[in-house]
């Protein structure tokens, strides 16, 4: 299952409706931030499911085969506005190209297959050099 902004930006309309308000915003800097690896099921109910049973399964995936894709996609409709910063997460969500899903110090990282949790986006952020001038 993808996320509405993902089945958006296939969109041309809705492609050029971003790209626009980019524009408005030439004189700003802006920061892009993902998208999450994809999981093949539903992270938060796994995790309840698992704690709740207390199961020694995990609720680890691998990244998708496509989300190469999606990040290309995605840089390269941003390519060429010098206000916009591209940031990739996947590294800091699956530094193995494992994604994790109860990190230690953090918690459940995801609520669902794919949205950050309060304290995934926490993890996301503690990780990012991001300058905001």
């Amino acid at each position: 299952m993808s996320s509405p902004f993902e089945k958006e930006v296939a969109d041309r309309a809705y492609e050029e409706s971003f790209l626009a308000l980019l524009d408005q915003l030439s004189d700003k800097k802006v920061i892009i931030i993902g998208p999450t690896p994809r999981a093949p099921f539903n992270v938060g109910k796994c995790i309840v499911k698992m704690s709740l049973l207390k199961t020694g399964s995990s609720c680890d995936f691998n990244v998708p085969s496509d989300h190469g894709k999606r990040i290309q996609r995605l840089s390269q409709i941003l390519s060429g506005r010098r206000n916009v910063e591209f940031v990739d997460i996947t590294t800091n969500i699956c530094p193995t190209g494992r994604c994790l899903m109860n990190v230690e110090g953090y918690g459940a990282i995801y609520t669902d297959s794919g949205h950050l949790s309060a304290v995934g986006a926490e993890l996301v952020y503690d990780n990012l050099n991001l300058e905001f001038n």
